[in-house]
């Protein structure tokens, strides 16, 4: 005999016939509790085939509306730091082209220094020929 059955040979079983014939009703009828199963698992299968996929959307939709609301601000911060590197660039030009006038003055004045000396010279040439002229003037008479 096993240590249960030693142990408890005292103790009357709390289990009777009775309660064993209204049990055994409800553990025979196997086909309600499998119809019982199987409607659950239609029910749940129906539940999540439709609220699944709603949740998705509304998931992706979220994402959608959160992505945008933070990559946004950083769109425009990205086009404004394009922009302002264009104006930089636009600005280096200008002070470029500052520095291009400002040599185009300095030769422009190293020019009528030259224009300056050569019409010196030509003054000079124009007396030297004058004078010239005049020596063969006077050499004819």
């Amino acid at each position: 005999m096993s240590w249960t059955v030693t142990r408890l040979a005292g103790i009357p079983n709390p289990i009777s016939t009775q309660l064993l014939s209204r049990l055994s009703v409800d553990f025979v009828d196997v086909e309600r509790r499998a119809q019982s199963i199987a409607n659950n698992a239609v029910s749940t299968a129906t539940w999540r085939a439709a609220y699944i996929p709603i949740g998705v959307a509304i998931i992706t939709v979220l994402g959608t509306l959160l992505g945008a609301a933070f990559f946004s601000p950083l769109q425009s911060l990205r086009d404004d730091i394009v922009k302002l590197r264009s104006d930089l660039g636009f600005a280096a030009t200008k002070v470029e082209e500052g520095n291009d006038i400002h040599k185009l003055g300095t030769d422009l004045t190293a020019m009528k220094v030259q224009i300056e000396q050569h019409d010196k010279y030509d003054e000079r040439l124009r007396a030297l020929e004058n004078t010239l002229n005049a020596l063969q003037n006077r050499k004819s008479r």
